[in-house]
């Protein structure tokens, strides 16, 4: 059975209207929460987040063929990367254009350098319950995820490193520990 990402990915390939509508009314809400929360200062008096909003999904459907299906809360990572470069680059346009300092407050600055606090919490706190997580899991398992999180080894090599048979043996081992670690 198809994930939900790959019925995604395959009606951004076949330009099908009705599935991408519903990709867009399924994740715009999401999305315009990350805008929400990140426009400050000079882009929230020059942009409207449900423009940006649609910005991003312009951009997002414009390389949702192109996505590999790694599970909807991969697809919602990706998402949220493409809100915060779309935030960063309509900052960067506009700090740019010699707006006048006055227009440019710390927040602006802070926008492009600095991670949102709450987001920053939100990653160490998930960064934080997903070491706990692997330090339960047995250590071959441990070293399929740690290679390929931390080092971003593709299949092949990490079968090599661990004894597997194959680039798609050590593909199905990653997916299925993942699974076991969503679970907990």
């Amino acid at each position: 059975m198809d994930s939900i990402v790959h019925r995604y990915i395959q009606a951004a390939a076949a330009h099908d209207q009705l599935v991408l509508d519903e990709f867009y009314r399924r994740y715009v809400p999401f999305v315009t929460g990350i805008l929400r929360r990140r426009c400050r200062g000079v882009l929230r008096r020059r942009y409207d987040t449900a423009d940006l909003a649609q910005s991003v999904f312009a951009d997002a459907l414009r390389d949702l063929s192109r996505l590999e299906d790694r599970g909807e809360q991969a697809l919602r990572n990706w998402l949220a990367i493409k809100a915060e470069n779309k935030v960063r680059s309509k900052l960067r346009k506009q700090l740019s254009a010699g707006r006048g300092p006055r227009e440019r407050t710390w927040q602006d600055v802070q926008l492009l350098t600095f991670p949102d606090p709450l987001a920053e919490l939100e990653r160490r706190e998930n960064v934080d319950a997903a070491q706990r997580a692997l330090e339960t899991l047995p250590r071959e398992s441990a070293e399929i995820v740690r290679l390929r999180l931390q080092h971003g080894l593709p299949f092949g090599t990490i079968a090599k490193e661990v004894g597997l048979p194959s680039a798609e043996a050590a593909r199905k081992k990653y997916g299925r520990i993942l699974l076991r670690l969503r679970r907990r």
